[in-house]
């Protein structure tokens, strides 16, 4: 496993570094960071964040994550978060199960998700 030091090493910050904001930089990938989300969660939102990263980062801590997130467009993770998802997939059975169990525990942390949750539910 490629450790966040490592990655550093490879690739000094004066040569690469990940973007947040503006406009895709030519050859950079979408990622985000490892905050609890859905695919609807918007950069921001409970300290979720996306950004951009040089694509020589893929594969040295940083992997395609199967969470669904933007409309399920490929994006990248760190690779333990992206392992974090496949697992529970496979654990709960599909994403949309990740997602209801993703939706019950941030309700168990903040009130406002439980009522939201409850919307989305009367919804389906």
């Amino acid at each position: 496993m490629t450790t966040a030091k490592q990655v550093r090493q490879l690739f000094p910050k004066s040569e690469l570094r990940q973007l947040y904001g503006g406009r895709k930089p030519k050859s950079y990938r979408l990622a985000h960071n490892h905050i609890m989300h859905t695919a609807n969660t918007q950069h921001g939102e409970r300290g979720f964040r996306r950004f951009w990263i040089p694509p020589q980062w893929i594969g040295h801590g940083w992997e395609k994550c199967p969470c669904g997130w933007h409309n399920g467009d490929t994006h990248y993770a760190w690779k333990e978060h992206a392992d974090h998802w496949h697992r529970q997939i496979k654990k709960l059975g599909s994403l949309e199960a990740v997602y209801d169990d993703v939706w019950k525990r941030l309700a168990e942390h903040y009130p406002w998700m439980k009522r939201l949750a409850e919307a989305e539910g009367a919804q389906k």
